[in-house]
């Protein structure tokens, strides 16, 4: 039995659902909106002409050497290996 199952066993349900919550990272989706499209145009996120310039522009460093990759926009000047990927 996992951790997870034990801790859900013997919590109670409002500490789960906090540690959850937590655990989500943040994210919250809250809001009266009629339809999909309407809670979108009060959304912000990746569709962002911001988030686009600054991929490009840290894009554009890499390929002009000045960086040797990046990540989300980040750059980093030493390679990086994901070990819990490997």
């Amino acid at each position: 039995m996992s951790l997870r199952h034990r801790l859900r066993r013997v919590l109670p349900p409002v500490l789960v659902e906090e540690l959850r919550r937590i655990s989500a990272g943040g994210i919250r989706f809250s809001g009266d909106y009629p339809n999909w499209q309407a809670a979108c145009g009060d959304a912000i996120g990746y569709g962002s002409e911001e988030i686009l310039r600054r991929v490009t522009d840290a894009t554009r460093q890499v390929v002009a050497g000045k960086a040797v990759f990046e990540r989300d926009s980040v750059l980093f000047a030493e390679l990086a290996y994901p070990y819990p990927v490997l």
